[in-house]
């Protein structure tokens, strides 16, 4: 009879699963060790995917709040102009409002759907590669972006990176980590504030360090900077804040590289992102 309705009780749990409802655990209060093991596992898969629906949700909800915005202004300023309100000596500039709407949802697009095959799990295309000299072409197309930042490529103590340090890893994907990160600084610290890359290790990891010299960041901010969507307060101006998918981005790089990402004040002021990547390859030549 306990056998009986253990295996009714999965039964059911399994109806209430597939029509959606993950909050109602199966109670096993007189089953057999087999089935009480069996329901244990059966719930903990039902919060696994009731966190996962929530996130899911959460990102849809969070999505369409992103995307109204652009929406009404491309919407708005193309519904002005077709009716004849736009004079002909606004119309480079409405266009280019237009323009700059589109190219926003774009960009948070493509980041999603980057975010969505990450998540998919494709594997990352690993090389041992030098990562000093990652470190050099990101600083180099920074110079490009910003001829005003005083730039360095320094160790980890603050001298100038003279070794060369392999690592194994997706050079592309960690590429992406530092373009996304300086494009960070770019967005957040002043017009002419120095920037440095640290790169090293202590034999068993490597670390590598994003540094900035703006303003620096609250430490409940800290915490959430990666979260998707997450914005901190002076980043709110979607004129000049993001999507708050950009520190998503490498956040999952860096989990996809079995490693730990962390926001951090810079001494004397300032922001630092800390990588560490486990890396039982790390080498210095």
């Amino acid at each position: 009879r306990n056998l009986s309705r253990g295996v009714e009780a999965l039964v059911d749990g399994a109806q209430h699963v597939a029509a959606g409802h993950y909050d109602q655990p199966v109670m096993m209060t007189s089953a057999s060790p087999e089935l009480a093991q069996v329901a244990d596992a059966f719930n903990h898969m039902a919060s696994q995917i009731a966190s996962t629906e929530q996130t899911r949700r959460r990102m849809l909800t969070d999505l369409g709040h992103e995307l109204r915005t652009p929406l009404a202004t491309v919407r708005g300023w193309g519904e002005l102009y077709q009716m004849g309100g736009v004079p002909p000596e606004q119309t480079d500039e409405v266009m280019g409002r237009i323009e700059s709407e589109a190219k926003r949802m774009a960009r948070l697009v493509e980041d999603l759907l980057q975010l969505a095959r990450m998540d998919e799990g494709r594997p990352l295309e690993v090389t041992h590669f030098n990562v000093s000299q990652l470190a050099r072409e990101a600083i180099s197309d920074l110079i490009v972006l910003a001829p005003d930042r005083d730039t360095q490529v320094l160790t980890l103590e603050g001298e100038e990176l003279e070794e060369e340090l392999f690592i194994d890893g997706d050079r592309e994907r960690l590429s992406q980590v530092l373009t996304n990160l300086l494009s960070n600084v770019l967005a957040y610290s002043p017009d002419g504030s120095p920037v440095e890359i640290a790169v090293g290790t202590n034999g068993t990891h490597t670390i590598i360090e994003v540094r900035d010299h703006g303003p620096g960041i609250d430490p409940a901010d800290a915490k959430k900077v990666f979260d998707r969507f997450y914005r901190t307060e002076s980043s709110r101006n979607r004129n000049t804040g993001g999507s708050g998918l950009g520190l998503a981005i490498v956040a999952t790089i860096i989990k996809m590289h079995r490693g730990k990402v962390s926001m951090l004040n810079t001494p004397g002021g300032g922001a630092t992102v800390r990588i560490i990547l486990p890396n039982e390859y790390a080498v210095v030549e």
